[in-house]
């Protein structure tokens, strides 16, 4: 894996940073692509809605806490 794609196995630092900020509940993560906010989500107790067009992207995303569509 070069150094772009692990970086977008990574959830971006400023999602990261303000993670904390969002309240109790379900989150709904739009063109999610390969989960990586999904899963920072779903980790931090939040049940997540996934939801990307391309079917391969859903799959890497699926996982526990995490709805996918």
């Amino acid at each position: 894996m070069n150094a772009h794609a692990a970086s977008l196995s990574l959830p971006s630092s400023w999602v990261s940073r303000f993670a904390h900020l969002v309240p109790p509940g379900e989150v709904l993560d739009l063109a999610c692509g390969s989960g990586r906010h999904a899963r920072l989500f779903a980790g931090l107790g939040h049940p997540v809605l996934a939801v990307d067009r391309d079917q391969q992207a859903l799959a890497s995303a699926a996982g526990p806490g995490i709805v996918t569509l």
